[in-house]
């Protein structure tokens, strides 16, 4: 250790040869010591021996900066062919033009710190993410910059189109505000499948900004699996429609209440006279004349069984009709799961066609 004042005044020989060896052994030992050099210019080097550190003199020749550790290889400073750190790394906080911590060639591309307990990230000059202490900001600067998440299969998993405004899922081409078409989806499951956290109610909530009804879809209550469809209305729900479990349709028709509804199975509206015509119908294949006054509607889709009810009614003409009053009715053939035979007569018992025919199934 050694240090001097390096100030080398005339003297005897064997003087000047003890205080110039001196001087160069603390040029050699870079003014080693456990106390800071009393002589020093900009720049001078002190190996501090008390702390194990070497410094530097800063360019106002005022105070002493760190440089490194004097028992580390390399003074413990990272080389530009990398290195493990085994402290904190500090860089400066930059910003969205300047990155703190950047790239060679592309300096307006990195991570800043816009504030305390935030990581952003920046690429050409804009802020693209946002990492806070209680959110995580996609595009806080609101520009036209759209946000992808790609799947295994599907490049389009989850998109965001900032210039519309919209989400996509399985398309980067939203047609609304939310656009879910996934080619992958399985036949049991379907495009959206929902369901509780815990068992309870999936349900959704249609609410239209100002209006006083509030819609309701999806399962009746935790205990009963049947899908309904209701109204809020003043905090109380009033059901219009339910599908139970075992298939039973119910609506609210000027009821009060939802109740089961019976649908026409099948219906007719044909003309009897001449060459039978139908002129409207529902489940309905044909029409077979088996003779005046007597018909077979045939099912398109046969009836689950034949204990359903037929209706049947008609208009004689639209030319003041024949002698007497028509009647139409069921033959007395037992209906089918495939077809009902109906005829139609005069009170008098004579076989009639009629120019209208009506004909309605419930089941």
């Amino acid at each position: 250790m050694a240090q001097a004042d390096y100030d080398i005044a005339n003297q005897s020989g064997s003087a000047f040869r003890v205080e110039l060896n001196s001087t160069l052994s603390a040029i050699l030992s870079l003014n080693s010591g456990g106390t800071a050099p009393t002589t020093t210019v900009a720049y001078s080097l002190w190996a501090d021996t008390t702390t194990g550190l070497l410094k530097i003199r800063d360019s106002s020749n005022s105070s002493f900066i760190t440089v490194g550790a004097l028992g580390s290889v390399n003074l413990g400073l990272a080389s530009l062919a990398g290195a493990t750190m085994t402290g904190a790394f500090a860089a400066t906080a930059g910003s969205v033009a300047s990155p703190g911590i950047t790239f060679s060639g592309d300096l307006d591309t990195g991570l800043f710190r816009s504030d305390s307990n935030k990581l952003n990230i920046a690429t050409n000059g804009v802020e693209r993410a946002e990492f806070g202490p209680t959110e995580v900001v996609f595009n806080d600067t609101t520009v036209d910059y759209d946000f992808r998440i790609k799947g295994d299969n599907n490049a389009n998993l989850f998109f965001v189109d900032a210039s519309t405004d919209r989400i996509g899922i399985g398309t980067s081409a939203p047609a609304s505000p939310l656009h879910v078409t996934l080619s992958t989806a399985s036949a049991s499951v379907g495009n959206v499948y929902v369901a509780p956290v815990v068992a309870g109610q999936a349900r959704y909530h249609l609410y239209n900004q100002g209006s006083v009804a509030e819609w309701i879809f999806g399962q009746k209550t935790s205990a009963d699996h049947s899908f309904k469809l209701s109204k809020l209305v003043a905090g109380n729900e009033l059901d219009y429609l339910e599908l139970t479990t075992t298939g039973v349709l119910k609506f609210d028709s000027g009821y009060g209440s939802a109740a089961p509804a019976y649908g026409c199975r099948a219906w007719v509206n044909f003309n009897g006279t001449g060459t039978v015509a139908i002129r409207g119908s529902g489940n309905v294949s044909s029409i077979t004349d088996n003779g005046t006054g007597d018909y077979t509607v045939n099912f398109t889709t046969a009836m689950v069984d034949a204990n359903y009810a037929a209706f049947v009614g008609g208009i004689e003409d639209n030319a003041g009709g024949a002698a007497g009053n028509v009647l139409t009715r069921f033959h007395r053939t037992l209906p089918l799961t495939t077809s009902v035979r109906i005829s139609s007569n005069t009170d008098g018992g004579s076989a009639f066609d009629m120019l209208y025919f009506f004909v309605s199934i419930f089941r």
